[in-house]
């Protein structure tokens, strides 16, 4: 049962994900939980192709700002990053946290692949105009499911969507907001290594950045230890 709480909480998944990765999460959290879903989910995969950044955010500020919650925490994993600094300049004045969970940071005026070294962004444009934006299964299981166990893997490969290609190569603008941000770093992460979460972490300017020894997907192999940071870091925000 949710408690009576000042503020909720707002989860943006990483690219190609849904809702569904935070089950195992929801039910250890008291307060008000928004978990959002992008545009385009509820329809055949063809329906994300032609969408921007500025859909993907038209959409979730909308999902926000109609909330019962005037206060807002925002936690956004992998690719969810870009889209949720994105949407902060749309949203009304409700965010008073920031939680990054090995989340893309890029300097304002960049993109998911300006993170990346030339060579790096020349291959991955690559293969996405090649293979689109659903890898291949063997991809897949091996950057995001690394420490996954073999169903929880086959799970994410079977509900994986792909995404318009927009939000990997969009360059974004945005300010970064003067509430306390926590950035938490996947110290075994082969979807999302640990320089480019120093870059984004450099982004970023957290306060305070904790570490989990997981793969890409906390929520899904270690979502205790991810409950309990997450908790930890709203108790001092709900104590202020």
């Amino acid at each position: 049962m949710e408690k009576d709480s000042k503020f909720g909480l707002v989860f943006i998944y990483g690219a190609g994900l849904g809702t569904w990765i935070w089950n195992d999460l929801s039910p250890s959290i008291d307060i008000p939980c928004l978990f959002l879903d992008y545009p385009g989910r509820d329809h055949d995969s063809e329906s994300t192709k032609g969408l921007t950044i500025n859909d993907y955010s038209d959409f979730i500020s909308t999902k926000i700002n109609n909330w019962h919650c005037d206060k807002i925490i925002i936690i956004a994993h992998s690719i969810g990053g870009i889209i949720a600094l994105d949407t902060l300049k749309k949203l009304s004045p409700k965010l008073i946290g920031f939680v990054a969970i090995s989340a893309s940071i890029p300097i304002s005026g960049g993109s998911f692949l300006s993170s990346f070294s030339l060579t790096g962004k020349i291959i991955m444009k690559c293969l996405y105009r090649i293979l689109g934006t659903r890898p291949p299964q063997a991809v897949i299981k091996k950057g995001l499911c690394n420490d996954l166990t073999i169903e929880q893997a086959d799970k994410v490969f079977r509900r994986f969507t792909p995404e318009s290609l927009s939000i990997y190569e969009q360059n974004i603008t945005y300010n970064l907001p003067d509430v306390p941000k926590l950035y938490i770093k996947l110290t075994n992460d082969a979807a999302y290594g640990l320089q480019l979460q120093e870059q984004a972490i450099e982004h970023l300017k957290p306060e305070t950045i904790m570490e989990l020894n997981t793969g890409h997907l906390p929520m899904i192999s270690k979502p205790n230890d991810l409950v309990k940071i997450i908790n930890e870091f709203t108790s001092k925000i709900d104590n202020k």
